[in-house]
């Protein structure tokens, strides 16, 4: 029976712990997931800062076991503080591992104990007990002592009673000691005196200090001690710390006084304050008005005085006394003095009179103090007074009158050959210096006025003082008079002048000479020579030099009249050339002529200086008119001035003109002949070309290739500037504008867009320049522009339309590509257009086709229609512009909106433009 329960127990006991096992083992699963490889765990340990881990700090564990041992081990001068999971050990082992663990172990710097105390007597000012990190510094504490001690030193010997502690390394403690203080007295003597005790004491806290006095030395007495104590003698009681005075002494002063007794004052300090052995300053006793000084109370017997060395006080009163003046009259020669002559007055009282009388002959002039009186009572006398009496012997002017005197003019008199009168305008005059009576006087006329000359004449002019003035002298004046003449040189024979003076005074003159104005001018007149009427000859002139002026004194013979032929040029333009007439028949035989040609207009640079203007060139002409100037360029202007050079080294010049040579027309290009079946020689020679011409010609009148620059080039009559096929004469132009060979432009230049690269081509016939295509870019052969002109005046009534053409680097019209062309500056020019039709047409070569042009200075031309920039405005629907077809050379209209080709030119011709489209 007990054997049958022991087998259930046991049964019991097995399926309990199965049971329980199995759940330990869900709920371990449900709650810890393994995150390890194969279903273990992780533990990880880590380091924070200052601080390092002995050990595995990476590990992997199965469920329900344990970890191995680290332990977290801090820096130098750190310690632990604990684990991130609040584990305080440093060194840990985590057992039955259910779970992932990360922790971290924290660290912190070592700190130590800073104690400051205070011995007796005395206490701590600051943080008496303070923790500090490693390394780190206290904050300040002082040590104070109580009332009556002083601190001594700290514990640590250190003497200065506040202290920090710095780069603290270990716990620190010290105590402040203190004493009970002693003071020093200390008493000094300033300069002029000394101390009676003892000067230097020393005293407890609280104690009393001995007696000392202040004492001066002689003429010095004590003014007070540094710390404001008044008593000269002192002692300092309960002491209560030290003390340092100096005792202070002045010098003696005295008083002077300084008093004005009755009718007088002081001038100066009438009290002043003066050191021991010092000086006063000066003083004066100035007395009233009538009275004088007479002595100080004290003896001193001038009025200033200055009190020197002064040993003791003063007091001293200025007396004065009443005043009395002599006056005193003397006579000088010839005169005397009636009355008393020295008199005694007192002081504001009056003399008596006295008269200065003068001798026979005589007269009384003045007394020495400028009194005009002969008698004379000084009143009121307030000083000693001494005075002559002057007489003067009679005497009496010279005068008259002056009349005829021209306003602004000087006329100078002379009296007795030295006394100069200078007058400038009628009526009286005197002369300044009298003579006595009965004495001689003779007036002359020292200088006549000038400017305008006169001549003054004196009447009762000389005599004899006859004791009264003489005033009928009489001075009379009148204008001098001139005549105007010169010389009259070049008027040809037969031939006569008319001139004018002054518009009125008429001369006619039928002869080279010397010649006079009959009417003569006032002196100082104005006077102006013109010519009234030139020779009649035709082309000659006079010129007039010296024609104008002022009559200064003298008659006028240095005007000048010159006569000569004017050089009257004129220009007759033709293809490259301009023809100049002149009237050569004018001048004398001996007379050579000069030209200068220039490119501008030699105005106002001159003649002279024609070799610097543009295209300037001075020549001397030896051949009789007419001169033909050629090889210019057309439709370029001239600017033409002729010089006539004599033998006598006159020159004149002519006029400058102004001319232009005009173009030539282009051949068709079409050298060659034709019967009735074919060209004839189309390749051929020029020979060969002639002849066959020459056979077929009889039966087919009227070739094309018989007239014209084609058959003049085809047989060597026509002379080229450049080169070309046919009758065509070209010249290609660099991008600077100079021509081949000209310059830095190469002989032969190459195609492109550099200053020295072939850019455009001259037309030397025409004298058109043309723009030159390129492959690409702006002037790209293959770019298309609508027609579009906003002038009015210009474009038949219709604009066109703005960039609806194809090309690149501009707007794809003709005036925006024209206004490109120009801003760039093309071949150095900037008045680039669009051609009229006749002038596109122009360059065609009729010979050739597709292009229909001399592809040799005209390359990279399409085989397609170029705007022109005539309009056809005869459509009414859409307004049209001529156009030409370079691939057989032929002219059509299209409406504006069409897209075509464009070639740019510039210049003028005389043969078709803007007027002959």
């Amino acid at each position: 029976m007990s054997f049958h329960w022991k087998k259930i127990f046991c049964c019991l006991a097995t399926l309990l712990y199965l049971f329980a096992l199995s759940g330990c083992e869900r709920e371990r699963e449900k709650t810890s997931p393994s995150t390890a490889p194969g279903g273990k765990l992780t533990l990880t340990y880590i380091a924070g800062n200052n601080g390092s881990l002995v050990g595995d700090t990476m590990q992997s564990v199965d469920p329900g076991k344990d970890g191995s041992p680290v332990e977290a081990v801090p820096a130098e001068h750190y310690h632990f503080a604990a684990w991130s999971d609040g584990i305080t050990a440093a060194k840990r082992t985590d057992f039955n591992i259910s779970a992932d663990l990360t922790v971290t172990a924290n660290f912190a710097i070592d700190q130590y104990t800073l104690a400051y105390t205070a011995g007796e007597n005395g206490r701590i000012e600051g943080d008496a007990s303070q923790v500090v990190d490693f390394g780190g510094a206290g904050t300040p504490v002082t040590a104070v002592p109580a009332p009556g001690y002083r601190f001594l030193r700290w514990s640590d010997g250190i003497e200065s009673a506040t202290r920090v502690e710095s780069d603290v390394k270990d716990n620190f403690a010290a105590m402040a000691e203190f004493t009970s203080n002693n003071y020093t007295l200390t008493y000094a003597a300033g300069e002029h005196g000394s101390i009676e005790g003892a000067t230097q004491q020393t005293v407890a806290n609280g104690g009393d200090g001995s007696p000392v006095a202040a004492v001066p030395a002689a003429h010095y007495h004590f003014t007070g001690w540094s710390d404001g104590i008044a008593a000269a003698k002192r002692t300092d009681f309960n002491v209560q710390s030290d003390l340092e005075v100096k005792a202070n002494f002045a010098i003696d002063q005295y008083t002077l006084t300084y008093i004005a007794g009755e009718n007088g004052t002081i001038e100066g300090a009438n009290t002043q304050t003066v050191k021991h052995g010092s000086n006063g300053s000066p003083v004066t006793a100035k007395p009233s008005v009538g009275f004088h000084f007479k002595t100080w109370s004290d003896g001193v017997d001038t009025a200033r005085r200055t009190d020197t060395n002064v040993q003791s006080d003063l007091a001293a009163t200025a007396e004065f006394a009443r005043s009395r003046y002599t006056l005193t009259y003397t006579a000088e020669e010839n005169g005397s003095i009636e009355g008393t002559s020295i008199q005694t007055v007192e002081h504001g009282s009056d003399g008596s009179p006295v008269t200065a009388v003068a001798g026979k002959g005589y007269h009384f002039q003045s007394w020495s103090d400028g009194v005009a009186t002969a008698q004379r009572i000084d009143s009121k006398v307030t000083e000693d007074l001494t005075v002559n009496a002057r007489f003067e012997i009679n005497t009496y002017t010279v005068g008259g009158s002056v009349s005829g005197l021209v306003a602004g003019t000087q006329l100078i008199l002379q009296n007795n050959g030295g006394d100069d009168l200078v007058i400038e305008e009628d009526g009286d005059f005197t002369f300044v210096t009298e003579l006595p009576n009965n004495s001689k006087y003779e007036v002359l006329v020292l200088t006549q006025p000038t400017s305008p000359n006169q001549t003054c004449t004196v009447t009762n002019g000389t005599g004899t003082i006859p004791d009264e003035n003489v005033t009928d002298v009489s001075v009379s004046c009148i204008l001098n008079t001139y005549t105007i003449g010169g010389k009259v040189s070049g008027l040809p024979e037969g031939d006569q002048l008319i001139l004018l003076n002054n518009e009125t005074d008429k001369l006619v003159i039928e002869a080279n000479g010397l010649f006079s104005f009959t009417t003569p001018l006032d002196d100082g007149s104005q006077y102006t020579i013109t010519i009234q009427a030139q020779p009649k000859r035709p082309n000659w002139t006079c010129e007039l030099e010296n024609d104008t002026g002022i009559l200064a004194g003298m008659d006028v013979t240095d005007v000048i009249v010159d006569c000569y032929p004017e050089v009257v040029l004129k220009t007759t333009a033709g293809i490259r050339r301009i023809k100049l007439d002149w009237n050569i028949a004018d001048f004398p035989a001996a007379v050579t002529f000069k030209l200068c040609v220039a490119q501008d207009d030699i105005y106002p640079e001159g003649f002279n200086n024609c070799r610097n203007l543009k295209g300037g060139a001075l020549e001397t002409i030896v051949d009789k008119p007419p001169l033909v100037v050629s090889k210019l360029t057309n439709d370029m202007p001239y600017w033409f001035q002729m010089e006539a050079n004599y033998a006598t080294g006159r020159k004149t010049l002519s006029e400058v003109v102004k001319a232009t040579p005009f173009g030539g027309l282009n051949d068709t290009g079409i050298d060659w002949c034709a019967d009735d079946t074919a060209n004839r020689k189309t390749g051929g020679t020029k020979g060969e070309k002639t002849s066959d011409c020459e056979l077929i010609s009889a039966s087919h009148p009227g070739q094309d290739a018989q007239y014209g620059r084609d058959m003049g080039a085809r047989s060597y009559k026509v002379t080229k500037i450049g080169s070309g096929s046919a009758g065509f004469d070209f010249t290609k132009i660099c991008m600077n504008g100079e021509a081949a060979g000209q310059g830095d432009c190469p002989p032969n230049p190459a195609l492109g867009d550099d200053n020295n690269n072939w850019a455009c081509t001259r037309d030397n016939v025409t004298g058109l320049v043309w723009e030159m295509k390129t492959k690409n870019g702006l002037r790209s052969q293959k770019n298309s522009y609508s027609w579009y002109n906003p002038d009015d005046s210009r474009n038949g009534g219709d604009p066109g339309l703005q960039n609806a053409g194809s090309c690149k680097e501009s707007s794809c019209d003709t005036k925006a590509f024209i206004e490109a062309v120009n801003a760039l500056g093309l071949c150095g020019a900037n008045d680039w257009r669009l051609p009229t039709r006749k002038e596109l047409l122009s360059i065609v070569d009729n010979g050739r086709f597709n292009p229909a042009i001399d592809t040799l200075y005209f390359p990279n031309t399409m085989s397609g229609y170029y705007w022109t920039s005539s309009s056809y405005p005869d459509t009414e629907e859409e307004k049209a512009a001529w156009q030409v077809n370079f691939k057989y050379g032929e002219a059509y209209t299209n409406t504006k909106v069409q897209s075509n080709y464009v070639r740019l030119v510039r210049g003028r011709t005389a043969t078709f433009g803007f007027d002959n489209p």
